[in-house]
């Protein structure tokens, strides 16, 4: 008859699991922890290549939006200044008919202020003329005398006889002494003789007229 000892061979059976287990445990800690060492050399740029491609995504779309309120601000921009031009060349085709009518304006005044001026000259044409008239009365001495007088603007032109030279003479320096004649020139003088015998002494003068 034979006899088991079934304690030990428990035992034995125990302790070859166990060892077993322990062999097999301690591999896949071992593993595990090489596992997770690469893990942690791989996960750390990996990390920062997902931090810089959020950042890049984020300020991509920052600069979209930024882009986008700029162009906005722009186009406002623009539609104010394309009204302000729209008014200002509205204005401007008023003015068009404004330079015709101030063209016009100017043309009249023109030709009112002609007028104006020839009138104030006519009629200082006719207070001068007696004044000249009277002071020529008052000059010509008692042996000359006028057949001819022609007053112009700014000249008077005198054509005469005399008994003598010295009479036309006497003339000319009454003139030159006047307050309305100036820069007297004797363009002719010579002597006839009359059919009565008598010798007379023929002058044309001219003078400038002295400006008030």
């Amino acid at each position: 008859m034979i006899k088991i000892n079934l304690a030990l061979k428990k035992q034995f059976s125990a302790g070859t699991d166990t060892g077993v287990s322990r062999f097999d445990v301690g591999n896949i800690q071992k593993t595990s922890l090489i596992f997770i060492e690469e893990v942690k050399e791989i996960r750390a740029p990996l990390i920062r290549i997902i931090c810089i491609a959020a950042i890049l995504v984020f300020a991509w779309g920052f600069y979209g939006e930024y882009k986008q309120s700029v162009l906005i601000s722009k186009e406002k921009e623009l539609k104010k200044l394309n009204k302000a031009v729209s008014i200002l060349q509205s204005e401007l085709d008023k003015t068009k008919g404004y330079d015709a009518i101030k063209k016009s304006l100017e043309e009249d005044e023109s030709m009112i202020r002609n007028k104006i001026a020839t009138v104030k000259k006519l009629m200082v044409d006719r207070t001068n003329s007696p004044k000249l008239l009277l002071e020529i009365s008052k000059a010509i001495p008692e042996d000359v005398w006028l057949t001819e007088l022609n007053i112009q603007e700014t000249t008077v032109a005198l054509k005469g006889a005399s008994l003598g030279f010295n009479q036309i003479s006497d003339f000319m320096k009454n003139l030159n002494e006047s307050v309305y004649f100036k820069d007297l020139d004797l363009k002719s003088t010579q002597q006839t003789k009359l059919s009565t015998g008598h010798e007379i002494a023929t002058f044309e003068l001219a003078a400038q007229k002295k400006l008030e």
